[in-house]
């Protein structure tokens, strides 16, 4: 389990609705900036790699 995982779990037992329901909205907000991040990452080595220099 990773550690978002166990606070949902954690949480679901304390308050059931309230707060979990932000912890998940926290994740997905996670995850797309991770996406965001690795995708231009992505870019970025794939550009550098078909780039064509003259000398």
């Amino acid at each position: 389990m990773t550690a978002g995982e166990i606070l949902v779990v954690m949480i679901t037992f304390l308050f059931p609705l309230v707060l979990t329901n932000l912890v998940y909205g926290l994740e997905i907000l996670v995850g797309l900036i991770q996406s965001v991040i690795f995708a231009g990452l992505t870019l970025v080595f794939i550009s550098v790699a078909t780039s064509h220099e003259e000398h």
